[in-house]
């Protein structure tokens, strides 16, 4: 059952916190891993975002020591109904891009910075040792992310209504197991 946002406007269930997807979505994993994962198939990543199908829809993420507000349109040049994929991945893109607002790392995002980079292959089942380096490296080298602001709290808990205001969603987040050792 999908969340009703105002009357005669509901959340596609998938994006609901009753019924996000499993396993959860990292956000703070490069995006071939968070591709990867298997709930995210063409069918529902090209499924409309909400009912009725919207043209755009305004998420607030606000997290640790970030926050902002985005507005996310279909992906195609000549729009369209905002999807599920719009959706997860104009987030997930947003929170990977390299923080260049700030000159070094606030201290207390250091540690999740670090536990970033030390896990980033951690639930990529079958990949080559000289891969993983890579990964890691690269990770190391771009310096600090925009998910870094968020204090560990990367996974994808599902999108709430801020009611009163039709189209705008909250972005929900939890800490996943590879910020709590």
């Amino acid at each position: 059952m999908a969340l009703q946002v105002t009357p005669s406007l509901y959340i596609h269930p998938s994006l609901t916190p009753a019924y996000a997807l499993r396993p959860q979505l990292d956000f703070s994993f490069p995006s071939a891993t968070f591709r990867g994962n298997p709930q995210l198939t063409e069918t529902l990543l090209d499924t409309p975002a909400c009912t009725p199908p919207q043209n755009v829809v305004v998420v607030r993420i606000a997290s640790g020591r970030y926050k902002t507000r985005i507005e996310i349109r279909h992906s195609e040049p000549w729009g369209g109904a905002v999807t599920v994929g719009d959706v997860l991945t104009q987030i997930q893109h947003l929170l990977r891009q390299y923080d260049t607002d700030i000159k070094s790392i606030p201290p207390e995002a250091a540690p999740y910075a670090a536990r970033r980079v030390a896990t980033v292959n951690g639930f990529c089942a079958g990949v080559s040792a000289r891969t993983q380096q890579a990964r890691i490296r690269t990770e190391h080298e771009g310096g600090p992310r925009i998910v870094d602001r968020l204090l560990g709290h990367t996974l994808f808990a599902g999108l709430t209504a801020m009611f009163g205001k039709p189209n705008h969603w909250q972005l929900e987040l939890a800490i996943p197991e590879r910020y709590a050792a």
